[in-house]
C-alpha cells in the first residue's frame, strides 16, 4: 500500500453489471455481518461499506489524493501507525480479491485499466432514501 499511486478515477466509467459483479465479489468473499457492502446505481453508481466498527482514520476523498503516494496520506507517527492497520488490511486484501478476476481480465483484453483496489472514504450521510 506503501506504494501505490491512484492514478484515474475509473469508477465514473463502470457499467451497472461491473458494479454488481463488484458487490457480489467483496460480499461473497468477506461474508461478515460486521462488514457489508451495498450497491446504489442513481444518481449515480456509489458503492457503500456497512462496518459495525469505525476505522480510527477516514481518508480522504480519492480525488484529493490522485498523483501522490497513498503512503503520503497516512500517518507517519510511530504511535498513530496502528489506527491506520485495519483499513490498510482490509484494503490490501481487496487489492488481493480484484487481481485475477475474469471482469478485469476483460476489461484489459478491451484495453481498459483493470479495476485493481479501491478507496473507501466516509461519507456525511447516505442519498435520500437509501437504507442499509
Amino acid at each position: 500500500m506503501e506504494h501505490l499511486v491512484p492514478s484515474a478515477d475509473i469508477s465514473a466509467h463502470l457499467d451497472a453489471n461491473t458494479w454488481q459483479q463488484l458487490e457480489s465479489l467483496l460480499n461473497t468473499h468477506f461474508n461478515s455481518e460486521e462488514l457489508r457492502f451495498f450497491l446504489t446505481l442513481n444518481p449515480t453508481p456509489q458503492l457503500y461499506l456497512r462496518v459495525t466498527t469505525p476505522f480510527a482514520l477516514t481518508p480522504l476523498p480519492v480525488s484529493a489524493i490522485l498523483g501522490r503516494p497513498i503512503a503520503s496520506h497516512w500517518p507517519s507517527e510511530t504511535e498513530a501507525r496502528p489506527l491506520i492497520r485495519p483499513l490498510a488490511r482490509l484494503l490490501n486484501e481487496i487489492q488481493m480479491l480484484l487481481h485475477e478476476q475474469p471482469f478485469n481480465e476483460a476489461r484489459e483484453a478491451r484495453g481498459e485499466p483493470p479495476i485493481n483496489g479501491l478507496w473507501l472514504w466516509d461519507i456525511p450521510a447516505l442519498p435520500a432514501g437509501f437504507k442499509l
